[in-house]
């Protein structure tokens, strides 16, 4: 799928599945759904969901799809996996800007980094915790709140790794990022992110 005539495309058809109008809903989710296992299509969905000028019931849907997709593409042993170059961009992609304005998008994009980064970090993924940790510092509440939720999301599910090899891999790659963080900004230590949340996170949705 190339991105730049596939994006008109399927902009216009993520627009139709939001419809009321199952005349016009359902070709729309079965266009999609064609579309799931077509390489490129998972970059074009990242496009329109980082892109905040578009319309917020579409950039929802967009996320979701993606959201789906890491569950049903992303291991290498999956039928009609994505491939590793896809993979690379969309991991690079993901963790440009902390800047959504919307909470709940923000939220599924926490999430879906989540996902990739228990299936990807440390080993495909080892930028991730270090960007992290940069974005946290910037001075912008939004954005260091945006950088703190996707930070909770991941070492939660990163924590919760149950092979001993991985939990060792978690270990080995966060020891410091406590004390790093906290040096620059006290409310950011992996323990303290659950009460930073409960004092300072309602303004931007946070729970």
């Amino acid at each position: 799928m190339d991105l730049n005539s596939a994006s008109t495309v399927v902009l216009q058809v993520l627009t139709q599945a939001t419809s009321q109008d199952t005349a016009v809903l359902k070709p729309a989710e079965e266009q999609l759904k064609q579309w799931e296992t077509q390489p490129g299509f998972y970059s074009v969905l990242l496009n329109i969901f980082t892109n905040h000028a578009l319309d917020i019931n579409v950039r929802w849907l967009a996320v979701l799809y993606f959201k789906n997709g890491i569950d049903r593409y992303w291991r290498r042993v999956a039928p009609h996996a994505l491939s590793e170059e896809e993979k690379s961009t969309l991991r690079a992609g993901l963790i440009t800007n902390f800047n959504e304005p919307i909470n709940q998008i923000a939220t599924q994009i926490a999430v879906l980094i989540a996902k990739v980064a228990r299936l990807d970090c440390p080993r495909q993924w080892p930028e991730l915790i270090p960007t992290l940790i940069e974005s946290v510092k910037v001075q912008d509440d939004l954005r260091q709140h945006r950088a703190l939720l996707t930070f909770y999301h991941v070492t939660k599910t990163l924590a919760s790794k149950r092979l001993a090899a991985d939990r060792k891999l978690f270990y080995d790659h966060t020891t410091g990022v406590g004390e790093d963080v906290k040096k620059r900004e006290p409310r950011c230590t992996v323990g303290g992110i659950a009460n930073w949340y409960s004092h300072y996170g309602k303004q931007y949705g946070g729970s």
